[in-house]
């Protein structure tokens, strides 16, 4: 039994279409997952930068200030309606 037959087989010139086609729907395909894998890539950096700048953000020293204040406040026995409002601002500001 001859599953495949070799026989008139064309890779140049005429009757070799099909080759050609198929060769050039795997270098599409090959292409199209290159540009998919380099978008994901870019999605996930611009993720991790942005986590990153929230990280930079939230240690930074004008922040530990305002925990810091908050904190002082709230072991005082300060009403959480009646914690300062720039200090609790900034700090909630970061979390949205």
């Amino acid at each position: 039994m001859n599953l495949i037959n070799l026989n008139g087989l064309a890779l140049i010139g005429p009757g070799s279409e099909w080759f050609w086609s198929m060769l050039q729907f795997v270098i599409v395909a090959i292409t199209l997952y290159a540009i998919f894998r380099q978008v994901r890539l870019q999605a996930s950096a611009a993720a991790i930068e942005q986590v990153e700048a929230l990280y930079r953000e939230w240690n930074s020293e004008r922040m530990a200030r305002n925990r810091l204040i908050v904190l002082e406040a709230l072991r005082d026995g300060v009403d959480p309606a009646n914690i300062p409002r720039s200090a609790s601002g900034d700090l909630a500001r970061i979390h949205r």
